[in-house]
């Protein structure tokens, strides 16, 4: 049984990070791993994900990555929320190794 049991878990693999994301922050769709990050003078990041660019606030709440990535989640403001037209992505949640 011991053996069952340990041959399921090597088949199950590793978690993907959708699996862990908070779910009061990620939709499933908003989150993904860093492509490039920025840190400016003041603390705030600029992180890239596959899906676009947006500064992190250094007041912004951080959560830990489970796989010792930074992962960025953000959506595109919607029409309504933007003023003149001019349309940006805006963070939901940043995650960082370690809780940092």
């Amino acid at each position: 049984m011991r053996w069952l049991v340990l041959g399921l878990l090597l088949l199950a693999g590793p978690a993907t990070a959708h699996e862990w994301y908070d779910g009061s922050c990620c939709s499933g769709q908003d989150c993904a791993p860093a492509q490039s990050i920025h840190v400016f003078p003041s603390g705030d990041m600029q992180i890239t994900t596959e899906h676009g660019t947006v500064i992190i606030p250094v007041t912004m709440l951080r959560r830990e990555s489970k796989d010792h990535q930074v992962h960025a989640c953000m959506r595109q403001m919607t029409e309504h929320e933007a003023q003149g037209g001019k349309r940006h992505m805006v963070p939901l949640c940043i995650y960082l190794p370690g809780g940092t």
